[in-house]
């Protein structure tokens, strides 16, 4: 009977010792390091926006870093020309200043909206302007947003078309709706999440968009969709739930893609559980969608929520307060 018993203890053992390797994400190498950015003077990073247009990239809104000489109406673009690399003050945001507003880009113009007041957290905003790279101009965007004013909602662009949703509404209820922008006829249809959610991330991998995480009303959500634009829904990838991956559910992170050995990876940097008073992540991730596995990465040197991320020269930034962080895969 004893070693009928030492056998049984042993196969528990080694099931124990299965499923632990299961939640082992795969260790790879990377490095992050402190960086001035050629003087980076937008320093709001607190729920700003960025955007890339052709070779240039713009950051701003969002509340201000307090020593910086921002403010939550400026627009920067990065500029490298013969005489001149740095950053470059372009017009103001003639909006209402705020914080947690979306931003996406067709063509030669961006399309920032939504959000909510700096000064206070009651105002809600749903208006949405438009601005031109060409002519360094702003207009208001003529078509009325069909949905909710919400914050912290999540927008992109995909083959000439941008769409817009998820988020937190005034009333404290979270949106679950998706609406599809076209440039000449305006918002159009319009898409439900499975689960309505804010703080939420999207990145684009080999032409395909992915949301992921957030959190709603009751917990951290740990679902992740694939956007169909054909029929203009999100499918949900139960193969992607972070179930057996510890410390990538989180809402309020931000991501960017970078390209190792000829194949694009999405990196998950930053944020933290939106429903809990947990402090912000350090622990980064990234996406692997040959293998539709997630792979561990080096942590941020200092954990933090709502950073502004971009991408430059196949590295990754990650910008909050008065610090910028680079990252080289």
């Amino acid at each position: 009977m004893k070693v009928i018993f030492y056998i049984l203890i042993f196969c528990l053992f080694l099931i124990s010792c299965d499923d632990d390797e299961e939640k082992v994400i795969p260790s790879l190498d990377g490095e992050w390091e402190l960086t001035n950015f050629h003087l980076f003077p937008c320093y709001t990073s607190d729920k700003g926006i960025s955007f890339t247009i052709g070779d240039s990239l713009y950051m701003g809104l969002g509340i201000p870093f307090p020593s910086s000489y921002s403010s939550p109406t400026k627009l920067w673009r990065y500029m490298e020309t013969i005489n001149f690399v740095g950053w470059e003050a372009m017009k103001d945001f003639p909006g209402t200043p705020r914080t947690g507003a979306v931003a996406f880009t067709i063509k030669d113009k961006a399309y920032i909206g939504l959000g909510k007041s700096i000064t206070d957290e009651k105002t809600y905003y749903k208006d949405f302007w438009v601005y031109d790279a060409i002519s360094n101009s702003w207009d208001s965007l003529t078509f009325e947003f069909p949905g909710d004013a919400v914050v912290d909602a999540v927008a992109f662009s995909l083959n000439g078309m941008g769409y817009v949703g998820t988020g937190l509404k005034a009333n404290g209820l979270y949106s679950g709706e998706f609406y599809q922008f076209d440039p000449q006829y305006g918002w159009g249809g319009k898409a439900n999440m499975v689960l309505p959610k804010a703080g939420a991330t999207t990145f684009q991998l080999n032409g395909t968009v992915y949301l992921c995480f957030g959190h709603s009303s009751y917990e951290d959500c740990r679902d992740v969709y694939r956007f169909d634009p054909k029929e203009f829904r999100f499918i949900p990838l139960n193969s992607l739930l972070p179930d057996k991956y510890p410390g990538i559910t989180r809402s309020y992170a931000s991501s960017f893609v970078l390209t190792v050995d000829g194949q694009e990876y999405a990196y998950i940097v930053g944020g933290d559980l939106g429903l809990s008073v947990a402090p912000p992540y350090w622990y980064c991730c990234r996406y692997n969608y040959l293998k539709d596995e997630w792979e561990e990465t080096p942590s941020m040197p200092r954990s933090r929520s709502h950073v502004t991320a971009f991408v430059k020269d196949n590295a990754g930034y990650v910008c909050f307060d008065d610090i910028v962080y680079k990252f080289v895969p």
